[in-house]
């Protein structure tokens, strides 16, 4: 009994596994079949037309990857392009100043004629741009130049542009005359005339002369003091160290040292080199055009010997210098009248009154 129950036992479980794998085989083989079955051959779960407007869509979309390695070339080649390979470089400016401008044209014009470079004015035209052109002291008139930031330099009017030529010639250009250079200020033109005047008129001392430049030629106008016991005239003193007379008083100063210099001419000319001067020059001349009466004192003499003839008692009342007129105007008292007298540099005394033409025939005839 105990036998045939364990053996009903296992033939039940050996039904049952039967039973469990078959239905388990089913089960698997089943879905394999509906897998298979939605499936095509290639693998995919579409259908024919899923599978078509798959294919379609893919071919329309671009191609990702080449665009992207067209754009990285692209923006390769861009970026290389963009910087030069071999880049040039800014030149610095080498003019930030006025006085750097001032020294480039002064630079130039020292090839062919001394100057400072003080005789140059800059003034700023435009942005890194300069005007340069003479100081009012320059000896010379070179023009108007302008300048850049870069030292490049060129003529800004007509006479720039002559010296330009001037320079570029060698200094053989006959465009530009040269100034003269002998007389440049106040003190060059007062000692110029002074040393005319002072050899007929030694006793003029120079500080009674005075100068001031004519701006419209450049030469100097040199005319005497107030202080001065005597006129000498109004002149021109050019920058070549000539002198012109101006007015009637200097022309009668120069009749007087014409005398000296040998000339019959109304106008100087030019002096010539003052030690050959004092070679040819003889006291003789020098007597004829010196003042005879250069002091009160020489003029009351120069009266008294004229009357003292017929009034050796003649008493003076009165001396005076006429700057204007040039002579000295002298009251006399002879016994009972009064004489007026003028008294010339050069020694010459006119009566000035009715009084004094009587006084003056009695002592001229010796009928006193």
């Amino acid at each position: 009994m105990t036998i045939r129950t364990s053996k009903f036992y296992n033939l039940a479980i050996l039904v049952f596994l039967l039973i469990s794998t078959t239905m388990l085989l089913s089960v698997c083989g089943g879905e394999e079949d509906e897998s298979t079955e939605g499936s095509t051959s290639n693998g995919s779960s579409l259908s024919d037309e899923e599978r078509a407007a798959l294919f379609s869509s893919d071919n329309d979309k671009p191609n990702t990857a080449t665009s992207s390695t067209e754009t990285v070339s692209t923006s390769s080649n861009t970026e290389s392009s963009s910087v030069p390979i071999n880049p040039t470089p800014t030149p610095n400016p080498v003019v930030t100043t006025n006085d750097q401008a001032a020294r480039i044209l002064w630079a130039k014009l020292t090839q062919c004629v001394s100057v400072d470079v003080a005789d140059v004015k800059v003034d700023v035209a435009l942005e890194n741009e300069w005007i340069a052109m003479p100081s009012d002291s320059s000896p010379q008139e070179f023009g108007t130049w302008k300048i850049d930031s870069f030292g490049k330099i060129s003529p800004h009017n007509q006479i720039g542009r002559d010296w330009n030529q001037f320079i570029d010639s060698e200094c053989k250009s006959d465009l530009v005359k040269l100034a003269a250079t002998d007389v440049l200020n106040k003190t060059d033109a007062i000692s110029v005339l002074w040393s005319q005047l002072s050899k007929c008129n030694p006793e003029l001392n120079i500080s009674y002369l005075e100068s001031e430049k004519d701006q419209i030629n450049g030469s100097w106008v040199v005319r005497t003091t107030v202080n001065s016991n005597d006129d000498y005239g109004v002149w021109n003193v050019d920058r070549d160290a000539s002198v012109t007379p101006l007015n009637a008083r200097a022309d009668e100063v120069w009749k007087s040292l014409s005398i000296l210099l040998g000339s019959d001419e109304e106008t100087p000319e030019q002096p010539s080199d003052s030690t050959s001067n004092e070679d040819t020059v003889n006291k003789s001349d020098i007597s004829k055009c010196s003042p005879v009466i250069r002091t009160n004192t020489e003029a009351q003499n120069r009266v008294y010997g004229h009357l003292s003839s017929c009034y050796p008692n003649t008493s003076i009342s009165s001396v005076i210098w006429d700057a204007g007129l040039h002579y000295w105007i002298i009251v006399t008292n002879e016994l009972e009248s009064s004489s007026t007298w003028n008294v010339d540099r050069d020694g010459t005394v006119t009566p000035a009154n009715s009084s004094a033409e009587t006084t003056d025939d009695l002592a001229k005839s010796g009928a006193c």
